[in-house]
């Protein structure tokens, strides 16, 4: 841990804390299967929560706020975003979650005032097993990592990912490993969104009907998997990620050239 300065801080004052190996406790059961953290609601956020519905966002770790949304919950807004049998499910689940609940928070009350990194509390990762990772891209053509792709692997935590066509392949090219075939990460190749969105409901909703302790086993049997992850990304610092950048660009320069030359 960096000594006590502002970097230990959270935007409310409190201090900051992530997962580390020794919080990992095989003897306790988390209360939830899944977290997974919306701030903005872009499009593909809602179309998700509205998929899942007010049963399992109370039964698991789901933030947002609604009144920061700005896509109504009708009709034309889901029938080009989800597949047409889930049209009237996400319709009808819209509603009633602003209905009934339009505002879920899991760390931070504000949720739409919160930031990227600056509100790291371990809390919610010790009290669930595997991350919705919500990025910033989804129907947008490229794949983008944020903060919110980096905070699960820093917090030893397992994640299925809601972004861009082919966004596990590129973790996997950075030297990354993720959680096939306990997770069907086929989701990741399908190029159509209204599918991909769809495929990864339904692969959540599968993996939410085990039993806990199916699901308690499984994250203990990939922990040195977490642990390689949290390893990986703490060495893409200083000069080791200048010169993965400094390959990239020169590779893109080779390919101009060749191309010129051609």
């Amino acid at each position: 841990k960096i000594e006590n300065t502002d970097l230990n801080i959270n935007m409310d004052g409190t201090e900051s804390s992530i997962v580390v190996e020794s919080d990992l406790n095989p003897e306790i059961k988390r209360p939830h299967n899944f977290l997974m953290f919306n701030r903005r609601m872009r499009s593909h956020r809602i179309v998700l929560t509205s998929l899942f519905g007010l049963d399992f966002i109370n039964e698991n770790l789901i933030s947002f706020d609604y009144n920061h949304a700005h896509d109504p919950p009708d009709e034309d807004f889901f029938i080009y975003r989800v597949l047409d049998k889930y049209v009237d499910r996400c319709i009808f689940n819209m509603k009633e979650i602003i209905e009934k609940k339009p505002i879920s928070f899991i760390d931070f009350k504000n949720v739409y005032d919160t930031i990227g990194f600056g509100c790291e509390v371990k809390d919610p990762y010790l009290n669930s097993y595997i991350h919705i990772t919500s990025e910033t891209n989804f129907n947008e053509a490229g794949v983008y990592f944020s903060e919110k792709t980096w905070k699960p692997i820093l917090n030893l935590q397992p994640f299925i990912m809601l972004n861009y066509q082919n966004s596990l392949k590129y973790l996997k090219d950075l030297g990354f490993k993720t959680f096939h075939p306990f997770i069907n990460e086929d989701y990741d190749k399908i190029e159509d969104s209204r599918e991909r969105i769809s495929f990864i409901y339904e692969e959540i909703m599968r993996i939410n009907s085990f039993p806990k302790e199916v699901i308690h086993q499984w994250y203990y049997e990939i922990k040195d998997i977490l642990i390689y992850n949290k390893n990986h990304a703490l060495k893409h610092i200083g000069d080791y990620m200048l010169n993965i950048e400094k390959n990239y660009l020169n590779s893109i320069i080779d390919y101009v050239e060749s191309d010129k030359n051609n």
